[in-house]
């Protein structure tokens, strides 16, 4: 029984410690993006590819890799879709400025 209670109250006290900590790291990160001095600026991109039966994908993986070389980032991908078949796919990059 002892025991039992010593494990519950050595729990609580490292999750309030984990707690502390993360405040601690959320309120000195929020403290430096107010000045906006060290904040980094994106610019975005949106690719779209319709995806059709004969379109070759050759042609999709050379303007991604275009992109790529012009230091371009593949942040996500997205598929559309219409009665189930995917019609069309959205490729978002982002750039640091």
């Amino acid at each position: 029984m002892q025991q039992s209670r010593n494990m519950k109250t050595r729990v609580l006290l490292i999750c309030g410690a984990i707690c502390i900590c993360a405040i601690v790291a959320a309120k000195v990160l929020a403290a430096d993006g107010g000045n906006g001095a060290s904040a980094e600026k994106w610019q975005y991109l949106a690719f779209k590819s319709k995806v059709e039966p004969d379109s070759p994908t050759a042609e999709v993986g050379k303007t991604i890799t275009k992109l790529g070389g012009d230091s371009w980032e593949l942040v996500g991908i997205e598929n559309h879709s219409e009665a189930g078949t995917t019609t069309k796919t959205v490729y978002y990059f982002k750039k640091r400025l």
